[in-house]
Formats: structure tokens, sequence, C-alpha cells
């Protein structure tokens, strides 16, 4: 199964939902039966929307057998259009062959995102998270299984909405004990444009619990010599399976200060062991590259 080209792919999804339905049926996300839509009620593609009440659903087409109504970002199918139960097995498992490209992820997760939606959303949408990590700051994450979610959060006069979707790839991270993931500048609030921080989040891989994490933090200059070099302290627990966010301001004030990196990871256990990462480890344990 071919995606459509980008343009097609922008004149495919402006017009489907407006295409009346001909011989085809809608089948179950399995193709082992029909899925039972009243056709006189659900007429056109994009009433299948209505029919599960989830406006954010994408469409995926395969010319020669069907379509597939899924998931968008965690890609799971949810129906099948097609002309009889075969075509519909033919597309599934098309669809389950193709690689769900980034080209197709980055237009799904653009629509996701104009619709701003709201942690009560997501939770409707993609399930409820492993873990909820919340900084002091602007920022509140989901952690799923293969992906975590920042949202903004809201004030009394908005609604907290999704930023950014992150996903995961934790099998170096996995072997190491411990993954780390959205490592990003934090810039300060006041007028001084001197002041800059660090957040990040880590991920206990291993089967001990997280007392203390120390980040050796490093800020850097526009040519890449470094400005200064910090220890950033972040309170556990952090369980076996769990993760944290962290957020430090004000950790250096330089005129030159560009970005930031964690150069040494070291984490204290609650029996007393440790384990520290090196620059090389920490690439490796990085689990959003």
């Amino acid at each position: 199964m071919k995606y459509l080209n980008f343009k097609s792919l922008l004149f495919f999804f402006v017009l489907l939902p407006f295409v009346s339905l001909g011989q085809e049926e809608w089948y179950k996300p399995d193709a082992s039966d029909l899925l039972g839509v009243d056709r006189s009620k659900y007429k056109t593609i994009g009433s299948i929307h209505d029919y599960f009440e989830n406006p954010y659903l994408a469409i995926n087409s395969e010319p020669k057998h069907g379509l597939v109504v899924y998931k968008p970002l965690v890609n799971m199918p949810v129906a099948i259009l097609a002309k009889n139960k075969a075509e519909a097995q033919l597309c599934l498992a098309e669809y389950k062959k193709t690689q769900y490209s980034s080209s197709i992820f980055d237009y799904d997760f653009r629509n996701l995102t104009k619709a701003t939606l709201d942690t009560a959303d997501i939770i409707k949408y993609v399930g409820a998270p492993v873990t909820i990590n919340e900084d002091d700051d602007n920022y509140v994450q989901y952690h799923y299984a293969g992906f975590y979610l920042t949202f903004i959060k809201g004030t009394s006069f908005s609604k907290t909405y999704l930023e950014d979707y992150t996903r995961v790839d934790a099998t170096k991270a996995r072997l190491l004990g411990l993954g780390i993931a959205g490592i990003a500048i934090n810039l300060s609030d006041s007028d001084d444009d001197y002041v800059t921080g660090i957040r990040f989040s880590v991920f206990n891989f291993s089967k001990k619990k997280i007392k203390y994490v120390y980040a050796t933090v490093s800020a850097i200059n526009p040519v890449g010599d470094l400005v200064s070099k910090k220890v950033a302290t972040g309170v556990g627990p952090i369980l076996a399976g769990e993760s944290a966010s962290y957020s430090f301001d004000n950790l250096f004030f330089s005129r030159v200060a560009e970005r930031v990196k964690i150069s040494v990871l070291k984490v204290l256990y609650f029996d007393g062991t440790s384990k520290t990462l090196t620059q090389q480890q920490i690439t490796q344990a990085t689990i959003d590259k």
C-alpha cells in the first residue's frame, strides 16, 4: 500500500469526508465481520466520526482494496471500508505492512494540535497515561508506553492544551536501566535575559526505586564552547517502571549561553547503590532522538 503524496493527501483529506458511499460496507477493524453501521444514517465517509463519537479519527487510502479509518499518532484501525470481507482483509493486511511514515505522522499531529486537545480529550482519545509528571512552571507531561505528550498548563481562563507529541524508542535505554527525554533550555520569565536553566524527564527502567537524580548540566555558547557547569539535584521517588520530570531555573547567569546539555547523569537508589551515565551513555539513554 502506498500513501498519497502530500498534495494529493491534502486534497484527499479535504474532500473525502463529504464523499457518499457506493457499494462499500463498513467492516470491523480486524476485518472479521461487518461493523453494523446503519447506512441510512451514516451516508458519508466523514460521518464515521459521528458513529465513533470521535472527531479526531484519520482516514488512510488504499486504492485497490478500500479505506482504513484509524486513530492518528497511535495508528490504530477502528474501521475498514471495502466492497466485501475479502477486500477488507486485503486492505487491512496492506495497511499493517505500511510504515507509519514521518510525513503522515506530522500531518496527523498538526491536525490534532489545531484541535487544541485538552487533557480530558486525550484520555478519551488514547487512554489513561502510565504516569503524569508536572513541573512547577507551565508544562505537564503524560507518559505512555511508546510516547509522551507535553501540555501547556491552562489558567482559570484557558484550557490545558496539547503542545507536543514525542515518540519513544527506549531499546538502548532499557539496557542501561535509565531513560532521558525532553531535555530543553529554560529561559527566564523575568526581565533578566541572562538567566537560564534546564528541564528534562527521567525514566526508571530498572527494578529499583530511585531516591535522587544528579544531573551535571553544561551551558554551551553559540560556537560550541563550555560556558559553565552546574549540578542540578532532582528529588524522587521514581518507582520502577515510572518517570519524573524536573525543571530548574536560575542555573546559569550568562549573556552567551545558547543551549544546555546533560554531560553526566547519576541516580541514587533507595538501597544505597547508584548508577552514573557518561556522555556517551546519555546519548544512548536519550529516548526522544
